[in-house]
């Protein structure tokens, strides 16, 4: 499995509050220091590390979705 620059950042950025929810825009403000690219962003990477963990591991989703909130790191993962 390989990951960008960007999913490894993404990725620490969650794993550094394992269980807290972290919304689009603060994703992007750690990720890049701003919000000023689109909030989907994120979504487009946190898909693609979905999908390279999927095939690690398809039974358990790493990262959740917290429906008008953000992203979480599941507790324990």
């Amino acid at each position: 499995m390989v990951v960008t620059v960007t999913e490894f950042r993404l990725l620490e950025c969650l794993a550094r509050s394992p269980g807290v929810v972290l919304s689009r825009a603060r994703l992007l403000e750690l990720l890049r220091g701003d919000t000023a690219v689109e909030g989907r962003l994120v979504d487009t990477y946190i898909r693609r590390l979905r999908r390279k963990f999927a095939s690690i591991e398809p039974t358990a989703p790493l990262i959740e979705t917290i429906t008008g909130a953000g992203y979480r790191l599941r507790e324990g993962g």
